[in-house]
């Protein structure tokens, strides 16, 4: 097992499986971060003291907040169990990771106020529907333009 985690020569299907474990790593510390400011400050998300446009940027602000923190952990575990990395210098291997990233952030981000508002659902339902995509879109720019193919 330790010796398949560490291979980032595998077929491409494999690749994949890795890439959603290491991805899997990074929503659970996006929804951790969601969790911690959703129990900490719960009049923040609270669907019965707030409009639904209020809920909808308060919502976009966790997301926002949560976003960093995710795809640093994210860009570490591909980095170095997924990818091969060395097209780019590392530097420029994070930003284009990062905007990548960040595109898709903005995409899941107009997607999930688009979910709330035609179907009337709460935030984390919203932010669900668009995860299958972005990882998707996600996988196919970090493997054949931030690291090397």
């Amino acid at each position: 097992m330790l010796s398949f985690l560490k291979n980032r020569d595998l077929p491409v299907h494999w690749q994949f499986v890795k890439y959603g474990l290491c991805g899997g790593l990074g929503a659970f510390t996006m929804f951790g971060v969601v969790a911690i400011i959703h129990f900490g400050y719960p009049d923040f998300v609270d669907a019965k003291q707030l409009t639904q446009a209020e809920l909808l940027r308060n919502t976009n602000i966790i997301n926002t907040l949560a976003f960093i923190p995710s795809n640093i952990v994210t860009y570490f575990l591909n980095r170095s169990f997924v990818f091969n990395s060395g097209r780019h210098s590392t530097w420029v291997e994070f930003w284009s990771f990062m905007a990548i990233a960040f595109i898709s952030f903005l995409a899941g981000t107009a997607g999930t106020a688009f979910v709330m508002k035609s179907f009337e659902v709460p935030s984390i339902v919203g932010t669900l529907a668009f995860t299958v995509p972005s990882v998707l879109v996600n996988f196919i720019c970090r493997k054949y333009v931030v690291f090397k193919n």
